[in-house]
């Protein structure tokens, strides 16, 4: 199998990308992309996996209030696949040019597995068994009676579980196995927003290793390099050009980089905030206890799918049935972000949402101006924990804080929560993404 990217401009939803020579990569190649988010790599792999054809992107029309136009799609003829029988699969392709019995959607979906950086959003009704029957189903293929094969990826203790009670990280390894399952020889795999624990990581290495001989693989991890080891072969995002990059270099500058650190101003004898004896909640696999003090930054870890962010929604008060004992100081102003901006009021500016001016900082070429709307997923989460971090607050529950960031907005983001020196910090993280002074297990 083969797969060519040849020279020229690709465009989607106002994003351009030139390619200024021929890219090639064969069977067993499982490929880095190296990018930031700004470069808008996401909308990349999106044309890549010819889901462009389908995607509805719409700009406002100057000067009229309330109209919009779709933006055009260009350059999916730079993009081809030869497969393993002998023919071609090109994303400009009629229905008529496909094999007898397929349109060009089912022709796609059987060739290109895709795995979405932002979370996907399920059918309501559906469990996960009945999910991972549909994947099969609608690539045309009959899913197995045995789900057995699913247990690698620790889903069939949750089959029953319906699919939108999931927690971010057994949403996307739900995602990641049915792409993998239902076998399609060229696998995109955009993990940028993934919450994966250390030994899903590691088993989903130890399964591209084994697959690799029969598939291509293209992986985006949002820079943070969890998978640059694996890649024999890499490419480049930058200032628009997309580029073939050597996979050493890239792998010797993510080795390369500093650790990041939380660090922990708190006083020895500083009192306690927040106090949980035994605290009992909706969706917490076990009971917590813990005491922050004023002024401490601690990081919790535990991996996916123990609760984390049911925790967080309990400590604030939202859902507020709970067992156990939680006690916080009489007065604090409290608050928790979570780990998907889901209610990041996108119709306002990022001058609105930016009180501190800590991301216009940073950014300055957005401006005050810009709307919240257009900016990248990460972009949108930076701004979203920032905005927090802005507001007068005795305790910040984060949780999940540096998922989906890359590198640069990580040390952006873990910059500014230092430096809040008067604020309790109690931050949930599935991994040690990041150094801490403090630090706890949740289990």
């Amino acid at each position: 199998m083969h797969l060519r990217i040849q020279a020229g401009t690709a465009e989607i939803a106002g994003h351009a990308f030139s390619v200024p020579q021929d890219i090639d990569w064969e069977t067993g190649d499982i490929v880095y992309l190296d990018a930031v988010s700004c470069e808008r790599p996401s909308l990349f792999l999106e044309l890549l996996s010819g889901l462009a054809r389908f995607s509805n992107y719409s700009q406002p029309v100057e000067g009229r209030a309330m109209v919009r136009r779709p933006f055009p799609v260009r350059g999916l003829e730079l993009f081809s696949y030869d497969l393993s029988d002998g023919s071609r699969f090109e994303l400009t392709m009629s229905d008529a040019d496909c094999p007898a019995g397929l349109d060009f959607r089912l022709h796609r979906a059987q060739t290109i597995g895709f795995v979405f950086g932002e979370p996907k959003q399920y059918s309501v009704g559906r469990n996960v068994a009945e999910e991972i029957r549909y994947s099969f189903a609608a690539l045309g293929r009959e899913a197995p009676s045995d789900l057995s094969a699913f247990d690698k990826y620790g889903l069939t203790k949750i089959l029953a579980h319906p699919t939108q009670s999931l927690s971010g990280g057994e949403s996307h390894r739900l995602n990641i196995a049915c792409a993998v399952e239902t076998g399609s020889p060229f696998l995109i795999l955009d993990l940028s927003a993934a919450n994966l624990d250390r030994d899903f990581k590691a088993f989903l290495k130890g399964l591209l290793q084994e697959i690799r001989e029969t598939r291509i693989v293209l992986i985006y991890d949002g820079g943070r390099g969890d998978f640059v080891d694996l890649c024999r072969r890499a490419a480049r995002i930058s200032s628009g050009r997309v580029e073939a990059a050597d996979a050493a270099s890239v792998q010797h500058a993510r080795a390369s980089r500093a650790a990041l650190l939380l660090t922990d101003p708190a006083r020895d004898d500083a009192a306690p905030v927040l106090v949980a004896e035994g605290f009992s909640h909706a969706g917490l696999a076990h009971p917590f206890s813990a005491a922050l003090r004023e002024g401490e930054h601690a990081l919790f870890l535990a991996p996916n799918g123990t609760g984390k962010t049911s925790l967080a929604r309990g400590l604030v008060g939202i859902n507020a049935a709970h067992s156990g004992r939680l006690w916080r100081r009489e007065g604090s102003r409290i608050a928790a972000t979570f780990q998907y901006p889901d209610r990041l009021p996108v119709h306002l500016t990022v001058g609105e949402l930016d009180r501190g001016g800590v991301f216009r900082f940073h950014f300055p070429e957005l401006g005050r101006d810009a709307c919240v709307a257009d900016l990248p997923l990460s972009r949108k989460k930076l701004l979203y924990v920032l905005a927090f971090l802005a507001m007068p607050l005795d305790i910040l529950v984060l949780d999940e804080p540096f998922a989906g960031l890359d590198r640069p907005e990580m040390e952006i983001l873990l910059a500014q929560i230092n430096a809040a020196t008067g604020l309790s910090a109690m931050i949930f993280s599935h991994e040690a993404e990041i150094d801490a002074e403090t630090m706890r297990h949740l289990i």
